[in-house]
């Protein structure tokens, strides 16, 4: 876990959110994304962050909300009963300057901010990705380590549905078109062989 790209995410978000769940583990985030820090980490008070990760103690008090809540136990535990492993849709949406990663659910499209990924340093297929509730638990082996808000598809304008509805069309057009390609050119062969004979 890259904490200073944690820190990164808070600081872009002017919000930091410091939570120490029921094992003892210690969870630093955002209003969006919430992360479990190594075990060697000191506590991560806003004066600590702020002398740890060279960020104006003025600064930290004036321009950044710092607060401390009670882990959702449902989130941060390794283990959840009804929790659903996604399934990845292998292709990158990129829209309103975000790089999008969508996934197949019980209950439709879920799409998570890429950025929110970095801190995990992590590949792709090191990851599980579990749904619990509206928010996607992120699991390293049987451990949990990151919960992410996904991106709210309904909170976006028509243009977005548009859009897919675009790309769509376009890939069923090209698909047509190849396949009267064939099959005309299936045909042409079968002209030939008739005329040879």
């Amino acid at each position: 876990m890259n904490v200073k790209k944690i820190v990164s995410l808070c600081k872009q978000a002017k919000m930091f959110g410091s939570t120490i769940d029921a094992d003892g583990s210690q969870w630093l985030g955002d209003d969006c994304a919430l992360y479990q820090l190594p075990a060697d980490t000191p506590i991560l008070e806003a004066n600590t962050i702020s002398a740890l990760y060279d960020i104006d103690r003025e600064k930290m008090n004036n321009e950044y909300v710092y607060k401390e809540f009670t882990a959702d136990e449902y989130l941060t535990s390794d283990t959840c009963e009804d929790e659903e492993l996604l399934r990845e849709i292998f292709i990158k949406v990129r829209y309103a300057g975000k790089d999008l990663m969508p996934f197949a659910s019980r209950n439709g499209l879920i799409l998570i901010d890429t950025k929110y990924l970095a801190p995990l340093d992590l590949k792709n297929y090191e990851m599980y990705f579990m749904l619990r509730k509206d928010t996607v638990v992120i699991k390293k082996g049987m451990f949990a380590i990151a919960c992410i808000m996904p991106f709210n598809v309904n909170d976006v304008s028509e243009d977005f549905n548009k859009q897919l509805s675009e790309l769509y069309k376009q890939h069923s057009i090209s698909r047509e078109n190849e396949f009267l390609k064939n099959k005309n050119f299936d045909e042409m062969e079968g002209v030939n062989d008739v005329c040879h004979n």
